[in-house]
């Protein structure tokens, strides 16, 4: 989705209460990216 591919851009950029939100959301939803190495080394 684009909100996973936006939290990738822009980590470095975003305070970690939000980063810990949108994994939060993620996880709701059961989210399993196909990038997860990438995703997990924010």
């Amino acid at each position: 989705p684009l909100t996973f591919q936006y939290a990738l851009d822009n980590s470095r950029q975003l305070s970690v209460s939000h980063l810990a939100g949108i994994i939060l959301s993620f996880a709701r939803l059961n989210f399993q990216p196909s990038g997860s190495e990438d995703f997990f080394n924010m």
